[in-house]
């Protein structure tokens, strides 16, 4: 998602960049239990990993779990981890374990009482198409004929500030955005000459010698700022001399101004 805002100063945009990456609630792996886990990855490792994993979990639906808080429907919902490698003739089976293999268990945990995670209600209604990872094919861990990874995950809400684990997916960044505008009308072969160096950025409108320059937005043509002329401010311009390839013409230096306004984007 992308949105401009005009008008205001580059503080108050970076303000929202960083209100979205550490203010905005997601949900992540907290606690993570172990049945079996024989493969080259340790505990602390695998539990890390698993944490990072982006899940496509609405928040809105979940309270926020404090520490002494029992978890419970309302605040909590478990993933189930169950992979086995085996050898099947000169093939194995399940020797890569991908997010994909995470398993949405809506009747909440097999081991209530090793977890403390107790269910009143299941939560097929809360979440009809189960819990899914952002991207299946994030790589999880290889294993070898033999080796087995059992575990539950556990997962609440959380925000970006208490760990990085809970910021959006998303980078959230913002940018000055450009605009060309020109201040004095260029006619004839000038305009023709503006719009054959910055191609794009610039076009003519009309025709015979009335035809005169007009400016695009420059969002769409970064590269051809660079051609118009820094400014000293945002608010005063320097003028841009223009040479035309074709011929020499005694041109007085063309009329631009370029400013910059603050502009935020990809947001998730």
């Amino acid at each position: 998602m992308q949105f401009d805002m005009v008008g205001i100063d580059p503080a108050i945009a970076n303000a929202f960049r960083r209100i979205l990456i550490a203010e905005v609630p997601t949900m992540a792996i907290e606690h993570v239990f172990y049945v079996n886990n024989t493969s080259i990855i340790t505990d602390e490792v695998l539990a890390h990993r698993l944490g990072l994993i982006p899940l496509n979990a609405d928040p809105t639906l979940f309270d926020f779990k404090t520490r002494e808080e029992a978890a419970s429907e309302k605040n909590t919902f478990v993933l189930r981890l169950q992979v086995t490698c085996k050898r099947q003739g000169s093939q194995m089976v399940n020797d890569r374990v991908y997010a994909e293999d995470l398993k949405f268990m809506p009747m909440g945990s097999l081991m209530p009482d090793e977890t403390g995670c107790r269910f009143a209600v299941g939560q097929q209604q809360m979440l009809p198409q189960g819990v899914q990872p952002v991207d299946d094919k994030i790589l999880l861990a290889k294993l070898r004929p033999g080796q087995v990874i059992d575990l539950e995950a556990h997962c609440i809400k959380g925000q970006g500030k208490e760990h990085a684990k809970w910021s959006p997916v998303a980078t959230a960044w913002y940018k000055l955005l450009p605009e060309v505008v020109i201040t004095k009308p260029i006619m004839g072969e000038r305009a023709d000459a503006i719009a054959q160096e910055c191609p794009g950025l610039f076009e003519v409108e009309g025709k015979g010698k009335g035809r005169k320059a007009k400016a695009n937005s420059a969002r769409e043509h970064p590269k051809l700022l660079e051609k118009v002329w820094a400014i000293s401010d945002m608010h005063a311009a320097r003028p841009l001399s223009l040479p035309v390839p074709s011929r020499s013409l005694p041109l007085a230096p063309l009329q631009l101004a370029c400013s910059f306004l603050p502009r935020v984007g990809d947001v998730p």
